[in-house]
């Protein structure tokens, strides 16, 4: 089995504050907030007579919960009104206090509402990425713009930039050795370039970037 010389590895984000990000309402008004790849999970919108409305986009999650935001000081506060949540979404039914920030290391969204306490984010889904290095867990990747990809060859997937790095194994219909894992993605399978890095590597003769990937596990 011919290997992918171009080694790709999955995506964590980290978080960086930009000084020059300030909030108001007609920011708030004019996008919708949710996850960063605006996929699954929470969404936020606001409304001009200072409500919002949360709701849970993919299987299980919250029902929908309302009520009043303010701005105070760059920062978003949400009172809610209505609405009941599960267990692992209870703090959506207290008084939450947001920072919003220009979170300079996101491959999908700059403008970001952040509440470091209970770790939660909703992205300005509008907001175009900062166009510069972007460091990941301390590796230096090079940013252009997100690209869509598809694999040419059977690709195997590291957790990390390096040959030191573990394979991920993967469960999907299809793949060989499905049921007991492969470590591999097939040829065709689609994917999203985040990054590449810096560096190049050879594997077994062939030299490469490393290139940061979505590889859109739903």
């Amino acid at each position: 089995m011919k290997r992918y010389f171009i080694i790709l590895f999955f995506h964590f984000i980290l978080t960086a504050v930009l000084p020059d990000s300030i909030l108001n309402q007609n920011k708030l008004l004019n996008s919708m907030w949710g996850p960063e790849d605006g996929r699954f999970g929470l969404y936020i919108k606001f409304s001009g007579d200072v409500f919002y409305e949360l709701s849970f986009k993919g299987e299980g999650g919250s029902n929908n919960i309302m009520g009043k935001y303010t701005i105070d000081n760059n920062k978003l506060i949400l009172e809610p009104i209505t609405g009941e949540a599960d267990k692992i979404f209870k703090e959506l039914t207290i008084t939450q206090t947001f920072d919003y920030i220009t979170d300079s290391r996101s491959f999908y969204h700059s403008g970001c509402l952040i509440n470091d306490k209970i770790k939660q984010k909703f992205y300005e889904l509008n907001s175009d990425p900062v166009i510069c290095e972007k460091v990941i867990d301390g590796v230096a990747l090079d940013f252009k713009g997100i690209k869509l990809g598809k694999i040419n060859t059977n690709a195997f997937i590291r957790q990390g930039p390096g040959k030191q790095f573990n394979y991920y194994i993967f469960f999907l219909a299809g793949l060989e050795l499905s049921d007991k894992g492969s470590p591999f993605l097939p040829i065709g399978y689609e994917l999203i370039i985040l990054g590449k890095t810096k560096n190049i590597e050879e594997i077994q003769g062939l030299k490469g970037y490393w290139l940061y990937c979505d590889i859109q596990l739903g």
